[in-house]
């Protein structure tokens, strides 16, 4: 149960609020007696949340039953909620990044390290206007030793959904060609370098933003905002995907097909 409140408080409940919410849902028709025997809440806790959750079109007042009752409204309307949330932040993010204040002598770094580190960066560049691009350095091989194939899944699909583009340059191995493979339809070009060079973290460039991933020893990765970085390692990456194509064309042509985009 504490999972799915976990949700209704991402969704923008408060934890009494997500408790009060489930309660009534599983009840059809609750009073406050009802919510605080399934709750454990004070009833005198209560009254203002569920006032509160009135006010907020959460819930609303039973016309069936007896008076004093409250039902929760649909989940499907919370989900609805949600969206215009996503939709009104959307269309008003050139007003917050116009406020947010940035200095070009000083860098924002943050660091996270555990087993989910990678979520972190991957979630972080999701986190872009449509139609824009994700530069990549990736090693690959093994790659789904570290990062689970579902998520790996998952994640492309969202960001083919919301249209941003990737660009990655692979050490070429055969995790690396299966990617090749795929690319046209999971909105990805991709030029292979040669096994000899070396990639120990992989490394991703999007907006002012530079990730860098480690999957090996303490598992971590960091993610640093800075203009004047992000420009460099920019160049640096237009200048190896350009001196790629020079190995991609020695290659096999059944690893690149005619319908990859490059």
């Amino acid at each position: 149960m504490r999972e799915i409140e976990k949700v209704l408080e991402d969704a923008g409940l408060s934890p009494k609020e997500a408790k009060v919410y489930l309660a009534m849902l599983e009840s059809g028709a609750a009073s406050i007696v009802d919510v605080a025997t399934k709750t454990g809440l004070n009833r005198t806790t209560l009254y203002p949340v569920v006032e509160r959750m009135l006010q907020n079109k959460l819930i609303f007042k039973s016309t069936k039953h007896k008076s004093g009752r409250f039902v929760a409204e649909k989940p499907e309307k919370l989900l609805a909620r949600a969206k215009a949330v996503e939709v009104n932040l959307e269309q008003n993010m050139s007003v917050l990044k116009a406020l947010q204040r940035h200095t070009d002598a000083t860098a924002q770094i943050r660091y996270f390290e555990g087993p989910e580190a990678y979520k972190v960066l991957y979630e972080d560049s999701l986190l872009q206007p449509a139609t824009s691009e994700v530069l990549a350095f990736m090693s690959v091989k093994n790659i789904w030793k570290y990062l689970p194939e579902e998520f790996s899944a998952d994640y492309v699909q969202r960001r083919a959904k919301r249209n941003i583009l990737a660009r990655v340059i692979a050490i070429n191995s055969p995790e690396a060609r299966d990617l090749v493979k795929s690319a046209a339809r999971e909105m990805r070009s991709i030029r292979l370098v040669p096994a000899y060079s070396s990639f120990p973290t992989d490394m991703q460039i999007y907006g002012n933003t530079l990730g860098l991933l480690s999957y090996e020893d303490n598992f971590f990765s960091v993610i640093i905002e800075s203009a004047k970085i992000v420009q460099m390692q920019r160049a640096a990456f237009e200048l190896m995907w350009e001196g790629a194509k020079k190995y991609q064309q020695d290659l096999p042509y059944y690893i690149y097909p005619n319908e990859i985009i490059l």
